[in-house]
C-alpha cells in the first residue's frame, strides 16, 4: 500500500469534508482506487504548469498513480520525491485526469483540464486545450479543479461533472476574463507575503512560475512539519524540518525575487518597518490577519479555508468597504489562547493558566513533571510525547494534538470542526487565487471597494463567486476609529 508516512494527517482533512470516515476506513477505501493522470503529447507551457500542479497534488494523497501520455518519467520521479511509497500502477484505473488537447485517459471517468491565461477549464467531455502564454494562473486553478472534482468522484459527493466549467482568475469569476492581459515584465513592485503555509505556499509556485518582475517578501516564524507535507505543494518527502520562507524563496527566481524573514509578523515590522503598502495573508488566525491590518498597509489581499469554503478577499483603503479586520471582529468574548491549550491539556485551574501564559510568552516546552498529568488527560503514554519535549508548548498543541500527531485520528475519530485541516486542493486553490489578485493590482484590475470570493471545492462552481463587503455594522472595527483613520491618510499622503 503506498500511502505516505504523512497520511495520518491527510485522513484528518478528507474526514472533516466526507462523514464516516476515519483513518482506517479511509485507507481501506483507498486502496481499491488508482487515478490515471493522461498528458497530451502536445505540450504548452500553460499544460506543463497545469501537470506540475496536479502531481503535486495527487501525489500527496492517492496511493495508487498511473502516468500516462508525455513527460511520464518527469512526472513519475516528482511524485516519488513526494510520496516514497507511491505505488505506480499499469493497470487501467477507476478515475483519471487528461490534460492537453489530444489527452486520452484510459479509465471508467475521466475528466479533462485546460487553461487559457487566466482562465482554467474543466471539462467531462472530451480534451481541452492549454495555452502557451506563460501565465501559470489558469493552470493553477484548473489543476485544483480537476483534483477537486476525482476527489468528489472517488468519495461520491454530489453528482459528477455533468458541463464544462471555466474560472476566471483575473475577475474571479465562473466565466471567461473579460479582458486578456498579459504578464510578461509586469512589476509588481515589493510586495509582502505572511504566512508560507498551505495557501502560501501554492501562492509563491503560481509568482514563482510567473513572467513578472519584483520582489516577494516572504514573513514566517515556522519550519515544515511532517504533518504539514499532506498541503504544501513546494515540499518533497525530503524538506522535513526545513524553515519555510528559505524554502519558499527557492521557488522565487528570474524576474521576481524572495526575501526571507523567518519572523512573525509584528517581529517583521518592528525589524523592517512600517512602510509595506501591499500585502498578501495566508495566516491561519483571526487575530494574525488583525494585527496585519493594524499596521496600516494600504492594500490587502488576505485567503482562507474554511470547512465550508475557501475564499480570498481584497482591501483596498476605503470610506465603506471592509478592512480585513472587519471580517474578524469576534461576536462576543472568546478564550484566550492560554484556556484553549489549557483545556486540550487538561490544565485548567488559575495556577496551571498561569504557567500556561508564561510557556507561551517565552516560547518553552511543556515541563517534564507535567507529563503524567497531561498523558493521563489524553488517554496516552507518557512516552508518546517524543520529539514534543523539547519543542514550544504551542507546537504541541497545534501539531501533537491539532495535527494528529501525538493524539491520531484513529484513535480520536472525527475531529471536531474547530480543527480545520483543508485538503491539499482547497487550500492551493486559494493560494493561486490570492497570488493573482497582487498580479491583477499590477495590471490595474483592482477593485475600488472591498470584494469577497468564495468557492465551495465540494460543489460544482456556483455562477455567483464574488461579491461586496462593507464595514462592520457595529462600528467596532478598527478602521472607524477616527485615529486610525487619519494615522492612515497621513502615512499616504491623502
Amino acid at each position: 500500500m503506498g500511502l505516505a508516512d504523512y497520511f495520518h494527517r491527510s485522513a484528518i482533512a478528507a474526514a472533516q469534508v466526507v462523514a464516516g470516515f476515519d483513518e482506517s476506513s479511509l485507507s481501506q477505501h483507498l486502496e481499491g482506487v488508482a487515478v490515471e493522470l493522461n498528458l497530451s503529447e502536445s505540450r504548452s507551457a500553460e499544460a506543463d504548469a497545469l501537470a506540475d500542479l496536479t502531481v503535486r497534488l495527487l501525489a500527496r494523497f492517492y496511493p495508487r498513480l498511473r502516468f500516462t501520455g508525455s513527460e511520464v518519467s518527469r512526472h513519475i520521479d516528482l511524485a516519488k520525491s513526494i510520496n516514497p511509497k507511491l505505488d505506480i500502477v499499469g493497470e487501467e484505473c477507476d478515475f483519471g485526469i487528461g490534460i492537453g488537447s489530444s489527452a486520452s485517459p484510459n479509465c471508467a471517468r475521466a475528466v479533462f483540464a485546460g487553461s487559457d491565461g487566466w482562465d482554467g477549464t474543466l471539462s467531462s467531455d472530451g480534451p481541452q486545450d492549454s495555452g502557451d502564454s506563460g501565465n501559470p494562473f489558469g493552470a493553477g486553478a484548473a489543476a485544483c479543479l480537476a483534483v477537486g472534482e476525482v476527489f468528489r468522484q472517488v468519495f461520491a459527493i454530489g453528482s459528477p461533472l455533468s458541463t464544462a466549467v471555466t474560472l476566471s482568475t483575473l475577475d474571479s469569476a465562473s466565466r471567461p476574463s473579460k479582458a486578456r492581459l498579459v504578464l510578461d515584465g509586469v512589476d509588481i513592485g515589493s510586495a509582502v507575503l505572511v504566512g508560507v503555509g498551505a495557501i502560501g505556499n501554492a501562492t509563491v509556485w503560481a509568482l514563482g512560475r510567473s513572467p513578472i518582475i519584483g520582489e516577494i517578501h516572504l514573513v514566517d516564524s515556522e519550519q515544515t512539519e511532517l504533518s504539514n507535507l499532506q498541503r504544501y505543494v513546494l515540499t518533497t518527502r525530503e524538506d522535513d524540518d526545513a524553515i519555510k520562507v528559505d524554502l519558499a524563496a527557492k521557488f522565487l527566481s528570474g524576474g521576481i525575487r524572495g526575501v526571507a524573514h523567518a519572523d512573525r509578523w509584528e517581529h517583521f515590522v518592528a525589524k523592517n518597518g512600517y512602510r509595506w503598502s501591499e500585502v498578501l495573508v495566508a495566516l491561519d488566525s483571526a487575530q494574525g490577519r488583525r494585527d496585519v491590518q493594524a499596521s496600516l498597509p494600504e492594500w490587502i489581499a488576505n485567503a482562507w479555508t474554511q470547512p465550508g469554503d475557501l475564499g480570498v478577499s481584497v482591501h483596498p483603503w476605503g470610506e465603506t468597504g471592509a478592512c480585513l479586520a472587519c471580517m474578524y471582529v469576534p461576536n462576543g468574548s472568546l478564550p484566550g489562547e492560554d484556556r484553549i491549550i489549557g483545556s486540550a491539556l487538561g490544565l485548567t485551574s488559575d495556577i496551571e493558566l498561569l504557567n500556561i501564559r508564561r510557556l507561551l510568552h517565552t516560547n518553552s516546552p511543556l515541563p517534564p513533571e507535567l507529563y503524567g498529568q497531561v498523558a493521563l488527560h489524553l488517554a496516552i503514554d507518557p512516552s508518546d510525547f517524543g520529539s514534543f519535549s523539547e519543542r514550544p508548548l504551542r507546537a504541541l498543541y497545534v501539531e501533537g494534538l491539532c495535527g494528529g500527531a501525538l493524539v491520531p485520528l484513529s484513535r480520536i475519530g472525527r475531529p471536531t470542526q474547530d480543527v480545520h485541516v483543508p485538503v491539499a486542493h482547497q487550500s492551493a486553490l486559494a493560494g493561486v487565487l490570492l497570488g493573482a489578485r497582487l498580479v491583477s493590482r499590477a495590471l490595474g484590475q483592482t477593485p475600488d471597494s472591498t470584494e469577497v470570493t468564495r468557492i465551495d471545492v465540494l460543489r460544482p462552481l456556483g455562477e455567483y463567486l464574488t461579491q461586496p463587503m462593507q464595514k462592520d455594522a457595529r462600528g467596532l472595527c478598527i478602521c472607524q476609529d477616527k485615529v486610525y483613520q487619519e494615522t492612515w491618510r497621513t502615512k499616504y499622503k491623502v
